[in-house]
Formats: structure tokens, sequence, C-alpha cells
């Protein structure tokens, strides 16, 4: 792969096509010769696990493939873990330091970090795990920015904030594009995104291009397959908001029991004195802005609020429980099931995947009092629902997409059957009809199991009206949190 551009002020690089195959000889990316354009603004649409995020990498001189972009050109990338693009031992401000900007550093890091409502004198000082997922995503997008990029090549750019920070951000984006003159491509599964920003648009389906035109022609004139699928389940969310709300149900039927939950670090309270009932089969929706605590809200709902504090009492199917985990009798323990926002934590990174799934399976089987065949049954069913029956489970945890691992672990958490699922961001990294299959999946279990479902979302297309949404007891700016990790580092 070649550039055939200007090395001082490209107007066009050209990638040369792009055929890599996985270790064991499983096709990955099969890519033709591509153009791009400075000024044009790119969106890179696909499935989970289609090779998106590879094919940045490839671009970027990943994978043995030599680089069509890189500082040389003006070129940064951004990874789509907020989490992986930050140095854990370096404060906000250091990592502004390194990047060589001069005496006056601070005052350009200041005003890019303003412009993305962040309070650059409250971050300086923080690590990246006191930082929410949303303010970690803007902080790495603000140490490109600083640099002026001519192209600013992002993996999911908006995948972890809220709507009114992604609006801003957009904003932003247009803005700096105009004033810096740079050309973002990006991937995405937000096709608001993709009209919003995007004048071109390639669709990659397992490793190939179905797709590279025009933005008015991808919306409008779907061809079959992959393209049919993803414009199909956009347009089934647009018509989920003429959807019927549910009927009420009596108050004395609960799953779980909140009530005057108080929570936080040192003294300062993310929520105070918060009450609420989920009743069996519903889903529920609760959309925050991002840092405001959700993930520390997750955590202390599940009994393991690490270094926060927590105050409050629960019930859990009409019988009090103790707010810490290792405090709860087994069945109280075992009855509610945390969802990770990335799913790195739900498997265990040095054993292939297909034996932890055997091992989960003989002990649910065992704790169920089922027969192994049937929950193998059962297993094989999901896994064909939510789209991952080809996935070659032979492999270690790490070869899957964010997404594909965010789905395996819905899988796991289903086959425990707990009474409650608390989902923390569990849609961020799929694509539309993915995220389409994965509700469906939830609501599906709740009905059947007279389970609730938990769902933090910054994304709530999904709500059609058939679910309820709790209301976010809002108390603190949310660019005063001290963590939404949990765990300070020492």
């Amino acid at each position: 792969m070649t550039s055939i551009a200007s090395p001082a002020n490209p107007t066009t690089l050209t990638s040369g096509a792009i055929r890599l195959r996985s270790a064991g000889g499983r096709p990955l990316l099969d890519l033709p010769r591509l153009s791009w354009q400075a000024g044009c603004h790119t969106a890179v649409m696909g499935a989970s696990g289609a090779g998106k995020s590879l094919f940045l990498k490839a671009l970027f001189g990943g994978l043995g493939v030599p680089a069509t972009f890189s500082p040389a050109v003006g070129a940064y990338y951004m990874i789509q873990d907020p989490g992986g693009g930050l140095t854990p031992a370096l404060t906000v401000a250091n990592h502004f330091r390194e990047l060589g900007l001069g005496r006056t550093w601070r005052s350009q890091a200041a005003a890019v970090l303003a412009d993305l409502d962040l309070d650059p004198e409250t971050l300086f000082s923080r690590f990246p795990a006191q930082l929410s997922g949303g303010q970690r995503q803007r902080v790495m997008l603000a140490l490109i920015l600083v640099r002026r990029p001519r192209w600013l090549v992002c993996d999911e750019p908006a995948a972890s904030l809220d709507r009114a920070t992604e609006r801003r951000t957009v904003a932003l984006l247009k803005q700096k594009a105009q004033v810096y003159g740079f050309t973002l491509i990006f991937v995405t599964h937000q096709i608001r995104l993709l009209e919003e920003m995007a004048r071109q648009v390639l669709l990659i389906d397992r490793g190939t291009l179905v797709f590279h035109g025009d933005r008015e022609t991808f919306l409008s004139q779907p061809t079959a397959g992959a393209h049919q699928r993803l414009v199909d389940a956009w347009q089934r969310l647009k018509a989920r908001a003429t959807a019927a709300a549910p009927a009420a149900r009596a108050e004395s039927e609960s799953v779980l029991s909140v009530s005057a939950l108080t929570v936080g670090y040192d003294r300062q309270a993310l929520v105070r004195d918060w009450s609420f009932v989920l009743q069996p089969g519903r889903l529920y929706w609760l959309a925050a802005p991002s840092g405001s605590g959700k993930t520390t809200v997750a955590r202390a709902l599940t009994g393991f609020p690490g270094q926060a504090f927590c105050d409050g009492h629960i019930q859990i199917d009409g019988r009090p429980s103790a707010l810490l985990w290792r405090r709860r009798d087994a069945d109280s323990r075992h009855a509610v099931v945390w969802l990770f926002q990335h799913g790195y934590e739900a498997f265990n990174p040095l054993v292939p995947m297909d034996r932890q799934w055997r091992r989960l399976l003989r002990n649910s089987a065992t704790r169920q009092g089922r027969d192994l065949a049937d929950l193998e049954h059962e297993f094989a069913r999901t896994i064909a629902e939510l789209g991952l029956a080809e996935l070659e489970f032979s492999r270690l945890p790490a070869s899957f997409s964010l997404g594909e691992r965010q789905r395996c672990q819905l899988v796991r958490a289903l086959l425990l059957r707990p009474r409650l699922v608390i989902a923390d961001e569990l849609l961020s990294a799929l694509d539309v009809p993915a995220r389409v299959a994965l509700i469906e999946c939830l609501r599906a279990y709740a009905v059947k199991q007279s389970a609730a479902v938990l769902l933090f979302s910054h994304d709530l297309d999904l709500d059609g009206g058939g679910d309820e949404r709790l209301a976010w007891p809002a108390i603190n700016d949310p660019n005063g949190i001290q963590s939404e990790q949990c765990d300070k580092p020492v």
C-alpha cells in the first residue's frame, strides 16, 4: 500500500489493495485500491467483526502493511477503546506536555479541552482511571486536535458519549474541520453521525467491500445483503417511535427495590437518596451524561462499589439484601449479573473461548439442575440469535472485536439465568442490526424468565415507547465527578 500525494500537504492519498489472513488461513481483509480525497469526510460502516478496525490499523501501517497515513502527512488515529489510548501512569496534563507543543502547551490544551466541554483545570491533575469512558474519549480527541491534523482517523468517535455531548462533539468536529482543514475518516455504527458528517461511505462485510459511494445513494438505494439489513434495521428503529407504552404492573411485584441509595467518593455524592423499583418482565433504560457516575452506580447495585461509599437499602425479589456482594446470601449473589461496558473483564484472557464456554455450561447445568444437552441447545440458539454462530471460539478473547465480546458476555449472563441483568453501555460498539437483535433478546429474556433488565445507555433510539425509562438523579456537574471506574489509582 503506497501513498501518491505530496508529503508536505497531500490532497489525495491512495491505499493499495489489502489482503490479510489469520495465522490459520482465515480471510480477514480483502479490499481493493482506494483513493482518499482531502475535504471528503468518509464513514466506514459494517457489522461488528467485519474488519473495520483492522482496516484502519492497516492504513496506518499495522499488520505488516505499508502505511498510507502517518504523522508525516498530518494523519492521526484515535482508537476505539477509550481506556487503551491513554497512558495509565500519566496525568492528563502530562499527556499534553509530552506532545512537544512548546511553552504554551497548557493554554493550547486548555482551549481544546474546553471546546470539548471538559474543565481543563479539573482534569489536568487526574489520571485516566479517574475519568469516565466518555471523558477519556474526549481527552484522546483533544490530544489529536491540539496538533492540528490534516487527516483525522477515528474508530467510533462518539460511541462512549451521551447524546448531548455527541451533538456538541459533532458540531466541534465540523467547525474544526473547516478551521484546520482536516479530513475526517471515521468508523461508526450511528447513522445519525453518518448523516451529519459524511460525504462518502464505505461498507465492509466480512472483510470485503460491498459499497463505496456517496451518502445519499447509500441511504436511499440499499443493495442486497449487509447493506439492505443495515438500512432496514435503521428504518425499524424509526418505526418503534409509535410503539405503545407497556401496561402498568402492581407495585408489589419487584425484582429489585432500592430506597435512599447514596453513592459517591470521599465527601462528594454522585447520587443521593435515590429510590426506584424494577418490576419483572420489563426492560428499563437509564441515560445520564458522560462522567456522571453510571458505572459507579452499576457497581454499587451489583455489590462491588470498590472505593466508593454506598448507603441505602435494597431488596431482591422482596427479600432484604446486603449492599456488599460478599455479605449477600448465595441466592442474592446469583440473582444479579453485571455486563461490563467493554467486555474485557467477563472472560479469562489466557483461556480460549471454547474452553470457557464448556466450563460455564457444565457449571450452569449443575447449579440449575438442568440437562446439559438442553443447556447446550439453548446456548447454540442464543449464539445464532446474536449473530455469533460463525465465530471461531478456539481463539482467545482478545482476538474478537469489541462488539463480539459484548455479545459473548451477554450469552454468558443469560446462561446463568439471573433475576436482574444490569448492562453498562452494552450497545456502544454494535452495528444497528446487532443492537436490534440484542435488545430483542434482552426483552424476550425478561418476559420468559420474569426477570428485569436495567440498561445504562447513551442511545435511547432503541426504546420506542414499549420500555420504561428511569430518571437519573443528577446532582453534580459531570466534570466534577471523581471517577466512573470506582478504583482510584494508588
